[in-house]
């Protein structure tokens, strides 16, 4: 008699969970070019609001469940049968109005539709967590509970997912992680912002790789590393290069091809670094001659070096200008990092996003558009010029910049990383580029770039790597520049989008 009892209301709740659901999982395949009046794309309007009832409410359902769902009194049946009922409508409510909100036009991407099919999941999900709850509570078979709860847990983790993905759409894609990004980066740039003491510092680390950053590394990195030498760690100058002559004899400097080619007389044909290029301080000289003296250790110490009288004496006289160097540059990073959150602020205004160069050893920040994007024109960057120096990468894909908003990247002086893929250049600008001391690669792919502003990219001076593809520069022509560039690459590969 139970079962007949049951069977008229189970089949007409089971007939409209199916209904809802192939609603639900048929919603995005109506065309959104389909108008359905203002009134219902104001109702999309709503859905920032809606969202967080789904949120808040199947988070609180789980935890109700697990925590008070054995208890048979009455009060605790009611709040849980209403967060489960609240929990599913809200939770149709909600991908509804997102539908709405997305038949608007103003989202598009993997993203969004990641976050649109993750909302009908967590919808779904609810609707037959609802369904078999209702199942149990007729014939208080525990598969129907446990199918529930399975599905309700299912629905926590879901509905968090899609919660991180709508953040994603708003604020970023690193929203959720972006506190504890900020807080390691911070932690890591004052932790190299301490000035060591002059007899702890790494002979390699602290002062002989910075004077190779100075002097070396445009010719000799691990990305453009010519004559196959790589100064830019311990283990590439351990490898030698081309000439196959040892750059380290440990206790053995006058025989170390490293010390050999910086202690030549300048008009030396194989003196380094040639062609008038700034050279080793005559302290570093020394220092790097008493390094390999003592046995080129990577984990050697100043303090350790210095027992030698000779050597003492030359640091002296060196160490004030270093402490200065390392103070200015520490007074920098310092700046940076208190402008960087008001910054941040200023962009995101603008419709660009500001986040810390992970890559970089100092409080640099990286450029790029926000999702969606928002129109980004000449007259935007020019509003950056305050910051002009605290960019290290900047990427404008598909921004109305054009070759007149170039001028105002050219007075990025720390600037590596340039992309302007599908912008509204033609590539007479890049004249304003070419005084940039430090930028290394730079996308024009899918531009209106001509053979003969492609020419402008023979005065880039540290140029390693540019890509144009669906441009206007003809192969011929690629070949040439890329021939006559020595440490620089053309291409017509797409490249990165940043």
């Amino acid at each position: 008699m139970r079962h007949t009892r049951g069977a008229g209301p189970r089949s007409r709740t089971g007939m409209g969970s199916i209904l809802l659901t192939l609603i639900l999982l048929l919603l995005p395949a109506v065309s959104t070019e389909v108008n359905f009046g203002p009134t219902l794309d104001f109702l999309g309007r709503f859905h920032p609001i809606v969202v967080h009832f789904p949120i808040v409410l199947i988070l609180c359902t789980v935890f109700f469940e697990w925590m008070f769902g054995s208890f048979k009194g009455p009060i605790g049946l009611s709040i849980l049968n209403l967060l489960y009922s609240w929990s599913m409508y809200s939770a149709v409510a909600a991908v509804l109005a997102g539908y709405f909100l997305f038949r608007s036009g103003d989202y598009g991407g993997d993203l969004i539709d990641t976050h649109f099919w993750s909302g009908v999941a967590v919808a779904v999900l609810m609707i037959w967590c609802v369904h078999f709850r209702k199942r149990y509570e007729k014939t208080h078979r525990w598969r129907w509970r446990q199918l529930s709860r399975a599905l309700l847990l299912l629905s926590g983790v879901t509905v968090a997912f899609a919660g991180h993905q709508g953040g994603s759409l708003t604020h970023g894609p690193d929203f959720v992680v972006e506190p504890i990004q900020k807080a390691i980066h911070d932690r890591n740039l004052q932790e190299k912002t301490v000035l060591k003491n002059p007899a702890s510092q790494l002979v390699f680390r602290d002062l002989l790789l910075p004077a190779f950053d100075r002097t070396c590394l445009k010719c000799h990195n691990a990305q453009n590393a010519k004559s196959d030498l790589d100064l830019s760690t311990f283990a590439g100058i351990e490898a030698g290069g081309k000439s196959l002559k040892p750059m380290l004899i440990p206790g053995r400097p006058e025989e170390s091809e490293l010390f050999v080619r910086v202690n030549l007389p300048p008009k030396h044909d194989e003196y380094m670094p040639p062609d008038g290029k700034i050279p080793l301080k005559d302290a570093e000289v020394d220092l790097l001659y008493h390094w390999i003296k003592a046995g080129a250790l990577e984990e050697d110490t100043l303090g350790r070096l210095m027992q030698n009288d000779t050597l003492r004496k030359v640091m002296d006289s060196y160490l004030p200008e270093l402490a200065e160097n390392q103070l200015s540059r520490q007074a920098q990073r310092l700046e940076r990092m208190k402008t960087g959150p008001r910054l941040a602020r200023m962009a995101l205004d603008l419709g660009l996003e500001v986040r810390p160069d992970e890559e970089t050893d100092s409080a640099y920040y990286t450029l790029s558009m926000q999702f969606p994007p928002k129109v980004i024109t000449d007259e935007t960057l020019a509003k950056l010029l305050p910051y002009k120096d605290y960019f290290s990468k900047v990427s404008l894909v598909g921004a109305d910049v054009t070759d007149e908003g170039l001028y105002y990247l050219g007075q990025m002086s720390n600037l590596q990383s340039l992309i302007l893929t599908k912008s509204c250049i033609k590539g007479y600008g890049l004249a304003y580029l070419k005084d940039l001391p430090k930028l290394k690669m730079i996308n024009l792919s899918h531009t209106d770039l001509n053979d003969q502003n492609l020419l402008f990219l023979n005065q880039f001076p540290v140029l390693q790597r540019a890509y144009v593809f669906n441009t206007f520069v003809s192969p011929e022509v690629v070949k040439v520049v890329d021939e006559h560039l020595e440490n620089a690459r053309i291409t017509l590969e797409e490249g990165d989008y940043y």
